[in-house]
């Protein structure tokens, strides 16, 4: 079943046909030699500090992640790191994601609606918005 996607001027709501731009939408994502679930998988391990605990935890639920992240329970990244970092992250890892052809494909045929999505970390329509014009210009 192919989902039609409908040229709109503003996209703010990542679910039903755009759940796919979502950072949660499952895909394995192979970053840094880990394979995980989502991009937002991806991106909560990379809040880690030590390579051997991200490996360990690679197959933990999102829960688990988000909840080893609140009470510390691996040693973290220093907040100063995060910050430099995780941007960057969300960037390369959301280039992984849409290198899929399929996931492609239906972000180019969001047209030039503009993305508004951010996260307290990052901004994802912009993330999305770039990424979308890299497809375009490689068509």
């Amino acid at each position: 079943m192919t989902t039609q996607i409908t040229n709109h001027n503003i996209i703010t709501d990542l679910n039903g046909i755009y759940s796919f731009l979502s950072d949660t939408y499952k895909t394995n994502i192979l970053y840094d030699g880990l394979e995980c679930r989502s991009v937002y998988d991806a991106y909560l391990i990379q809040h880690f500090a030590k390579e051997e605990d991200r490996k360990e935890i690679t197959n933990t639920s999102t829960e688990e992640l988000e909840d080893y992240i609140a009470n510390e329970t691996y040693e973290l990244r220093s907040q100063d790191e995060l910050d430099t970092l995780l941007p960057h992250i969300a960037k390369e890892l959301n280039a992984i994601k849409f290198s899929d052809p399929s996931l492609a494909k239906k972000l180019i045929e969001t047209s030039d609606a503009t993305i508004i999505y951010k996260t307290p970390e990052y901004d994802l329509g912009e993330i999305l918005m770039d990424i979308r014009s890299q497809l375009k210009s490689r068509n």
